[in-house]
C-alpha cells in the first residue's frame, strides 16, 4: 500500500477523522496496526482502525483505564453497590487503586480486593483488555505473558496484535469480523454498524461505522491489498557536498635570496588585485594579503 496516498486521504477535511493533520504518535499507532494486521481483508482492517480510533479518542496509542473518579455520585452511578462491596462512593473517590481493587475484585479471574488484581488487570490497550483471565487468554493467543507482565499490553506493537486478535478471533465478546464483514471488497455502513458487536454491543455503533467508512476510503485510496507490507519512503540520499572554494594564500615570509618566489608572489597579487570585487569574494581571494 502507498502510505503517502493513504495518509493524504485521511487528512482531507471531509474524511471526518483526525482533522487535517496527524501527530507523529497517531501516525505511528496507525502504522503499528497496519503492520500487525497486514493479512486482514480490506473491511476488517478498516473496522480495526476505526475501533482503535474510537476507543482511544483518536490518539491511536494504547491507554490504561482511568479509575480516578473525583465524584462519589458518579462512582455510584457507574458501579452498583454489589460491585462496590457496599462501600460508599465517597470512600472510593480520588483513590483509583482502591476503586479498581474493589469493583474488579472476584470477577474475570481476579482475586479479592487485597490481591491487587483489580488494579493490576484494569483496562489496558487499544481496546480495554480487563481482568486476569482475559489477560491470560490474550497473552496465550499472541504469545506474550500478559499475566506476569500486564504492562506489556501498553507496548504499541503488542497492543496492535491484541486488537487484531480480538477483532479477527472474537476474543472480546465472542463475536468476530467474519460474522459481519466481507472477506472480499468493501463493506457498507450497515455492516460496519453491526460489527460494533465485536467490541461493545451496539454502543455508538453508527459513530464507529462512520469512522470505519473513512478508514476504508483511505485504504482504498492507498491501494491496500491484504498481505502487502505498508510502503515506507526511501531514506533520503545525503546531499552532495559543494566543492571547496579555492583559497589564494598570499605568499609571505619569503626567504632572503628567494627572488623567484617573491616575483611569483607579486605577480599573483597583481592578478588578484585586478579582479572585480565580486569575483574575488566568490573565491575568497584577498588583495594585498
Amino acid at each position: 500500500m502507498n502510505r503517502s496516498d493513504f495518509f493524504a486521504h485521511l487528512r482531507r477535511r471531509e474524511s471526518g477523522i483526525f482533522g487535517t493533520s496527524l501527530k507523529q504518535s497517531q501516525t505511528d499507532g496507525v502504522i503499528a496496526i497496519l503492520d500487525a494486521g497486514r493479512d486482514l481483508p480490506l473491511s476488517w482492517m478498516a473496522y480495526t482502525l476505526a475501533t482503535a480510533y474510537g476507543e482511544t479518542g483518536g490518539r491511536m496509542q494504547p491507554i490504561t483505564e482511568n479509575m480516578n473518579y473525583t465524584s462519589a455520585v458518579r462512582i455510584e452511578q457507574v458501579f452498583s453497590s454489589r460491585r462496590r462491596k457496599g462501600i460508599p462512593g465517597s470512600a472510593l473517590a480520588r483513590n483509583p487503586q482502591k476503586l479498581a481493587n474493589t469493583v474488579y475484585a472476584d470477577i474475570l479471574g481476579n482475586g479479592g480486593p487485597a490481591s491487587g488484581d483489580g488494579w493490576r488487570y484494569r483496562g489496558h490497550g487499544l481496546v480495554q483488555l480487563t481482568g486476569k483471565d482475559n489477560f491470560r487468554r490474550m497473552g496465550d493467543r499472541i504469545g506474550v505473558d500478559l499475566v506476569a507482565h500486564p504492562e506489556r499490553a501498553l507496548e504499541p506493537d503488542i497492543a496492535a496484535k491484541a486488537l487484531i486478535a480480538g477483532v479477527r478471533d472474537g476474543i472480546y465478546t465472542g463475536k468476530k469480523a467474519s460474522d459481519y464483514l466481507p472477506r472480499e471488497g468493501a463493506a457498507i455502513r450497515a455492516q460496519f454498524r453491526q460489527s460494533r458487536r465485536i467490541i461493545n454491543g451496539t454502543f455508538e455503533a453508527d459513530k464507529y461505522a462512520g469512522y470505519a467508512m473513512a478508514f476504508q476510503d483511505a485504504l482504498e485510496a492507498g491501494g491496500y491489498k491484504p498481505g502487502v507490507a505498508v510502503s515506507r519512503p526511501a531514506q533520503p540520499r545525503p546531499a552532495p557536498q559543494a566543492p571547496s572554494r579555492p583559497v589564494a594564500t598570499p605568499v609571505a615570509g619569503v626567504a632572503a635570496g628567494g627572488a623567484l618566489v617573491a616575483a611569483v608572489a607579486a605577480f599573483w597579487n597583481d592578478i588578484v588585485c585586478g579582479l572585480p570585487a565580486w569575483l574575488a569574494d566568490l573565491f575568497n581571494l584577498t588583495c594585498g594579503g
